[in-house]
């Protein structure tokens, strides 16, 4: 009764006030009430202790989850209670047997941990459904991480909903992708089934990646070209969108062909870099003004020069130039991204990356660069591949009020005018062209060195198009040996009419001082460097006390040997990774003789003899149709015999010994030597003979002669 009381007092006071009709309390009076809680099965309140009827803080009890005291079995109940979290009044409830005839009951919801996900019970009993291993998506990049901050990325259970995050590390201490570490190989306009042919041939050379041209549809493409695209090499870089090009609309190839390059080149562990046109399209002159950039506004400013920021960066090169800052530029610019890295593409170079504006600009910035390069490694990464490799083309200066710095915090970049000292040096016999420090003024692991470009090759009074292949090649051992620096070597045409889809395979890129200086450049990664010049002559010593080489060039011709002096090589036996003659160091002097202008030394015991496998003196033949057997008739040192070519490396190829003449013939797919009958021959070559290590011809050169 007194509960019933105490409530009735509450709602009375509630209406007339405290001590309204109650003569004995003074309307001053402070009620006072008890610290215990009074509790029933619903409420809980504190009494008062001043004598009034009244309760103070009444309010509902607020229960905590069940708590299993005993578990129930099969044949006897269980015990199960909880308690309210503000007065810990107590509620105990007997849980059911859980005989047979007992069905669990879930919640629709789920509970998890870091690891699974499962329903709780309803039903009093300490039981769960459904539980199981969180199912993933793929990472999301939240924040990529750079040099000076963590990254974030996360993932979420597809079920549940769970979401798991993680850092991402800073990547001050990465070489993105690696090719920062390699040289790399400028396939300058080789179609791409030919590079395909040639990776074992450029892997053996000791290139780490190779560099196509653009596969963007171009000028004139491949069908119903209006001017002949095979001799004017610059078509490339007039491209008709940002897309990768398919059937007839790059001379190179298409994308199905590109994936497949990318596909044999990583078994090859060799990656393809592509060069990327975006700063322009085609030319205004040529009947395709309308059609390509009506999709994109254009800067209108006039030709580029170095005097201001906008004269760079809006300028244009005598081709409209792009107003990169279109969002709609930019978007088409990440699909095209996005298709390459889907083709297995692990590097960009971007042409004429000077010309397009960096978040550093003033005015005149956009956020082109951040918007192409973290969108392409993003969706990168989000393919379980690597971060791509990016570096831009900026010649001579950035311009006026520019750094190179506004480039290199986000890729690597070009120093060409470090690389054209280094082509004068060895043009004109004069060492005090050449200097340790970068012309860019930026850390060499943000660097692309050559000593001969496409742009100075291939342009009509170009800086080095009437220099010597030997003059190059001198010029790119300097830059090979190189600390941290990525350098590039630019496979010259096999003429000067520069024509397009043309590869010398005798040429320099895999001669045996360029297989020498990357054979140097891999070896020496991170390793120190000693830089100096010796009467006339550059030298680079790279290495620990212990395993130390060096690099030594003629940079004056008149130069056939000569005795150093060095400073950091250990005395010893050494091997010339060119002519592969030994040479000893005492008391720190060694006398040197040039081969081909140079010299690479390297500790004896560090040498492991080089041995071609690739058909040592032999004939091989190149992009042969596979619908025939090829046999050779060869006579002249040995007894006259049939020779079956293998396929196998890079071609189709037999030994030879020097002197043999050879007659080849194509059977019907399938003939064997035993089987061979010259009387049943399809088609013959004329005769010829062999002379050489090694011969590689081309099917397409072959004078065949029907039967």
């Amino acid at each position: 009764m007194k509960k019933i009381k105490v409530f009735l007092f509450t709602i009375i006071l509630s209406l007339s006030g405290c001590g309204s009709n109650n003569s004995e309390t003074p309307s001053s009076h402070v009620h006072t009430f008890s610290n215990e809680w009074t509790t029933n099965n619903l409420q809980h309140w504190h009494e008062s202790t001043c004598g009034h009827d009244v309760i103070s803080e009444l309010g509902d009890h607020v229960f905590s989850n069940w708590i299993i005291d005993k578990e129930p079995t099969a044949t006897e109940t269980g015990v199960k209670h909880r308690n309210c979290t503000i007065c810990q009044y107590y509620e105990g409830e007997v849980i059911p047997a859980s005989g047979e005839e007992h069905a669990h009951t879930f919640s629709t919801e789920w509970s998890y941990d870091e690891n699974m996900h499962w329903h709780d019970s309803t039903c009093g009993h300490n039981v769960k459904s459904n539980e199981e291993y969180h199912t993933f998506s793929n990472w999301i990049i939240d924040k990529e991480a750079s040099k000076t901050e963590d990254g974030l990325k996360h993932r979420q259970c597809s079920v549940c909903s769970y979401i798991e995050e993680e850092i991402i590390p800073k990547t001050e201490d990465e070489k993105e992708n690696s090719i920062q570490d390699m040289t790399i190989l400028h396939a300058w306009n080789w179609k791409l089934n030919d590079i395909k042919t040639r990776l074992k041939q450029i892997k053996k050379a000791g290139y780490g990646a190779i560099q196509t041209s653009p596969m963007q549809p171009h000028v004139d493409g491949a069908n119903g070209a209006k001017y002949d695209t095979q001799n004017n090499w610059w078509k490339l870089y007039q491209p008709l969108g940002f897309k990768v090009a398919t059937e007839n609309e790059n001379i190179l190839g298409t994308k199905s062909d590109l994936s497949s390059l990318c596909e044999e080149a990583e078994k090859e562990g060799l990656k393809i870099i592509v060069d990327i046109v975006s700063n322009h399209l085609a030319g205004d002159g040529n009947g395709y003004n309308s059609q390509v950039y009506k999709r994109y506004p254009l800067h209108t400013y006039g030709k580029t020069n170095d005097n201001s920021i906008q004269a760079v960066v809006q300028g244009h090169i005598d081709l409209p130039d792009l107003d990169t800052s279109n969002s709609e530029l930019q978007t088409d610019v990440l699909s095209m991204m996005k298709e390459y890295i889907d083709c297995g593409v692990s590097g960009f170079r971007f042409d004429a990356a000077k010309h397009i504006e960096t978040p550093d600009d003033g005015e005149w910035a956009s956020n082109y660069w951040p918007f192409i390069l973290d969108g392409t490694t993003t969706y990168a990464i989000s393919k379980g591949k690597e971060k791509p490799y990016y570096y831009g083309e900026i010649l001579t200066t950035c311009g006026e009020g520019r750094s190179f710095s506004s480039y290199t915090k986000m890729m690597s970049v070009v120093d060409s005018k470090q690389g054209e000292n280094v082509a004068d040096a060895v043009m004109n016999n004069d060492i005090s062209l050449i200097s340790k420090r970068y012309n860019t003024g930026q850390s060499p692991d943000k660097l692309v060195l050559w000593s001969e470009s496409h742009d100075t090759y291939a342009n009509i009074g170009g800086h080095t198009r009437e220099a010597s292949i030997d003059k190059i090649n001198k010029g790119y051992v300097i830059q090979a040996s190189r600390k941290d620096a990525a350098v590039l070597y630019y496979a010259r045409p096999n003429n000067m009419g520069v024509s397009m889809c043309t590869i010398d395979d005798l040429g320099g890129y895999r001669s045996n001082i360029i297989k020498a200086a990357n054979s140097f450049h891999n070896k020496y990664l991170g390793k120190d460097e000693t830089v100096y010049s010796y009467s006339g002559a550059f030298v680079n010593e790279r290495g620990d006390d212990s395993h130390a080489g060096a690099t030594f060039v003629a940079v004056n011709d008149g130069l056939s040997s000569l005795e150093f002096t060095v400073k950091n090589l250990p005395d010893g036996k050494y091997i010339d990774l060119i002519s592969k003659n030994e040479f000893i160091i005492s008391n720190k002097k060694v006398n040197v003789s040039f081969t081909d202008g140079a010299c690479i030394l390297i500790p004896k015991d560090d040498y492991n003899e080089d041995v071609d496998d690739d058909y040592i003196s032999s004939l091989v033949i190149l992009n042969a149709p596979t619908t025939y057997t090829y046999i050779a008739w060869v006579w002249g040192v040995n007894n006259p015999n049939w020779r079956m070519f293998q396929n196998d490396k890079d071609g189709i190829g037999i030994s030879l010994n020097n002197g043999e003449s050879y007659t080849i013939v194509e059977f019907p797919l399938g003939t064997t030597i035993e089987t061979a009958n010259w009387n049943i021959k399809e088609r013959q070559t004329v005769d010829a003979s062999f002379s050489g290590v090694q011969l590689i011809i081309n099917y397409s050169s072959l004078n065949w002669k029907t039967s």
